[in-house]
């Protein structure tokens, strides 16, 4: 699969991670002002120490863009170009024709709708390059997550029963099955 490295919305826009210090010290510090948000559902959080640590990851984003397994967006303001979140095909699996997206938002640009009109704009853009299936999985204890896929028409498939462990919390996670397919977009 191939997608374009930026994507427009009405308020936002989607660009492809890139990968530089400069980058890596701005998303650091969202990471550092939102930890007490992040902590209980994103186990990354606590092994991501430094700007150093996330440029490890901005540099591993990179191959599965080449590769069409995996797209990983950086969220801004068309307004000002502020940074607001990260948005990401974890994976794409061709032979299904399936899209799995994860998301997170700075805690200071929460409550605007800017991740919900994210979302629908990469939504969008899987649907037209032949995506026919789009998952989203939270845990069921983060309403505020799960709330993004049900307000936009996503399908909860099920629970998936102590699914995840989480080292952060020492327990199991049950996770949220959202899915939408290419039929039911909004036109």
């Amino acid at each position: 699969m191939k997608l374009a490295e930026r994507i427009d919305g009405e308020r936002v826009y989607l660009i492809k991670t890139g990968c530089s210090q400069q980058l890596a010290e701005e998303v650091y510090q969202h990471i550092e002002a939102s930890r007490k948000e992040l902590r209980p559902w994103l186990d990354w959080e606590i092994s991501t120490l430094s700007p150093q640590d996330y440029l490890k990851f901005l540099e591993f984003t990179q191959k599965p863009w080449t590769e069409g397994t995996g797209f990983y967006y950086l969220v801004r303001d068309k307004s000002d170009d502020s940074y607001i979140a990260n948005l990401s095909v974890n994976e794409y699996i061709g032979k299904k024709e399936q899209a799995l997206l994860g998301y997170w938002q700075s805690t200071a640009r929460c409550g605007n709708g800017y991740l919900s009109e994210a979302v629908t704009v990469l939504e969008k853009a899987l649907f037209a390059a032949g995506c026919h299936k789009i998952v989203i999985e939270t845990d069921v204890l983060n309403l505020k997550s799960a709330a993004i896929p049900q307000r936009l028409g996503y399908k909860l498939e099920g629970i998936l029963r102590q699914e995840i462990f989480a080292p952060n919390e020492n327990r199991y996670r049950d996770i949220n099955h959202f899915t939408k397919l290419a039929g039911e977009q909004k036109k």
